[in-house]
């Protein structure tokens, strides 16, 4: 049962679904994303661990996978994850991923781990590489504080869903010395990271940071699926305020 008032939002997600599952299914050449500066400079900053011996630091942020409200943030981190895993396995390096929820440290740990048997490195995956710090967002990030004071990352990466403690993690980090990458999504809290970290993700950077990174057809699939409905989005905001300029309310009137 359709709620009355809410056609137009049913026919466009059907709409969007269908564009989704066909763009899957045709497959063809994996269309370009514009370049992403912070997730470009993930392999400077892994080199930078290389070059200087120093560890690599990573967080999801302060959410879990379970919450409505961080959820999408938070596994659009680990996808990160997964890329930063893969490389400190090629070559070698001490990574350290700290988290601030339970199930959050499930889904972390398992991601280090299939990177680094990906690698072929299944030695060299140790369980402390993921940690649970504490799930009080100020004790998590006096976690990560006094762990950049002591072992001075060479790299930090603090994607995901952050509060209030952001600007103690962005502040400490930018302290260390490190490269430090930073995203995410609520904007309250995004000045914090953009005048504190190297490179930044804003909003829908992050998201799309899995399919940036990974090249997967199908993620890619889902971006352009994504990146059509705003084209039409944005013709139809065109459209309607044309028409309401001449006096017609045709097309508003359909959309309510």
């Amino acid at each position: 049962m359709i709620v009355k008032g809410q056609e137009v939002a049913f026919y466009v997600f059907l709409a969007l679904i269908g564009m989704t599952i066909y763009l899957i299914r045709k497959g063809g050449p994996i269309p370009s994303i514009r370049k992403i500066a912070g997730l470009e400079a993930i392999e400077e900053a892994i080199g930078r661990a290389a070059e200087t011996g120093r560890p690599v630091f990573f967080t999801p942020g302060a959410g879990g996978v379970s919450s409505a409200s961080s959820a999408i943030d938070t596994m659009s981190a680990i996808e990160v994850l997964a890329h930063v895993s893969d490389l400190t396995a090629k070559y070698n390096l001490d990574l350290m991923v700290g988290v601030s929820q339970a199930d959050t440290h499930t889904i972390a740990d398992q991601t280090v781990r299939e990177a680094y048997s990906r690698a072929g490195q299944s030695d060299a995956y140790k369980p402390e590489m993921v940690q649970f710090l504490s799930p009080q967002q100020f004790g998590f990030a006096g976690a990560c504080a006094g762990y950049f004071e002591r072992e001075r990352p060479a790299a930090i990466f603090l994607l995901g869903w952050f509060a209030a403690e952001t600007v103690t993690l962005a502040e400490a980090a930018a302290l260390s010395g490190a490269i430090v990458i930073g995203g995410m999504v609520r904007y309250v809290q995004l000045p914090s990271l953009l005048v504190s970290c190297d490179y930044t993700l804003i909003a829908e950077e992050l998201y799309v940071a899995g399919a940036y990174l990974s090249k997967q057809p199908v993620k890619m699939a889902c971006i352009r699926s994504q990146d059509y409905g705003k084209l039409a989005a944005i013709a139809l905001i065109a459209i309607g305020a044309v028409m309401v300029t001449f006096g017609s309310k045709v097309l508003t009137d359909f959309l309510k």
